[in-house]
């Protein structure tokens, strides 16, 4: 893979996803995307998460191998995998820094 031709950058977000109360929410692209699975350091992902007006309201740090498919005002929702690619349901409790 290391010879193989490649582009000199990444797309700048990888996946977006809206949730209950019209937030979006939308993941930075990392180089361990693009590489086969097992090959690459396992790291969290960040979130970049936007109001309804396109406002942006920080970033939200989501634990490796997390993806979440549903996100409401206080939890996300998500699936997770273990080291041997096993998936369990996961849920993660939200709060706005501050309030």
């Amino acid at each position: 893979m290391r010879e193989s031709p490649h582009t000199a950058s990444l797309p700048a977000f990888e996946q977006f996803v809206t949730d209950h109360i019209g937030r979006l929410w939308v993941r930075e692209s990392r180089v361990a995307d693009y590489l086969p699975q097992g090959s690459a350091t396992v790291t969290p992902t960040l979130w970049s998460v936007f109001s309804r007006e396109g406002k942006w309201l920080g970033d939200v740090a989501m634990p490796a191998r997390f993806l979440p498919t549903d996100i409401g005002s206080d939890y996300v929702l998500g699936v997770a995998r273990d080291g041997d690619g096993v998936e369990t349901v996961a849920m993660y409790g939200l709060s706005i820094s501050g309030h």
